[in-house]
């Protein structure tokens, strides 16, 4: 039996997320399973894993030779799915909006040629990963998935209820936070009727940041992050 290979894609070629989480995890428990990630640039990965550029042959030829495919995101060109391949869908997000073909007119750039892909990539997913009951419910309608749901909730946010003090002291220090201070963040997903001219999304201002940060104790940070689309 030749070597076992699992393939990571996150976010279009990005370090991140649950398949990030459940790489870090195999690297640990399994390392004699070769780690491969579709990645952006090399730069942004670790050394121990196997770094392939998007959407070249070397994907295409390890999305049909892998033995499993981990990925937080439909993927847009997957024609053909391996016969040993097992696929895990580790969707990105919250279903707190409206997703998949709940977006009945899809308002971003080409939606319906996005529907279609997406429902060409769902028919190849053998588990999707759910945080509860009422999240699987919302994923299988919304993607008309009849498939194994896992409800074990995302890998990404294991580290939230596992970390002993160290990952958290790390993170702080990295950003710049004294020991004394707390952290407020501000992470809003994109808004689907927040649409740029030819094609896109914008995150509309809904914080007046200066107001906020005069209102806060000396003690209190503010922060944001936003996601992209």
């Amino acid at each position: 039996m030749g070597k076992q290979r699992a393939l990571f894609e996150s976010w279009r070629g990005r370090y991140s997320d649950s398949p990030r989480a459940v790489s870090e995890l195999l690297g640990r428990q399994s390392p004699e399973i070769e780690r491969v990630w579709v990645a952006a640039t090399r730069a942004d990965f670790p050394q121990d894993v196997t770094c392939i550029p998007r959407h070249r042959m070397r994907h295409f030829a390890h999305l049909a030779a892998c033995d499993a495919l981990v990925t937080n995101d439909i993927v847009t060109r997957h024609l053909v799915k391996g016969p040993k391949v097992t696929y895990v869908q580790a969707w990105h997000g919250n279903p707190i909006k409206l997703v998949g073909l709940d977006e009945s007119q899809p308002r971003y750039r080409n939606g319906m040629t996005h529907r279609k892909r997406m429902l060409r990539d769902v028919a190849k997913w053998d588990y999707l990963l759910s945080n509860s009951t009422e999240y699987t419910r919302i994923l299988r309608g919304a993607f008309d998935y009849h498939g194994e749901v896992l409800e074990v909730g995302y890998p990404r946010n294991d580290v939230l209820v596992t970390d002993d003090g160290t990952r958290r002291k790390e993170i702080r220090r990295h950003l710049g936070l004294r020991e004394d201070q707390q952290a407020v963040l501000y992470a809003p997903t994109w808004r689907d009727d927040a649409q740029r001219e030819g094609g896109g999304f914008y995150h509309p201002t809904l914080i007046d940041w200066s107001l906020l940060d005069s209102s806060l104790p000396n003690d209190v940070v503010s922060s944001t992050a936003c996601t992209t689309m």
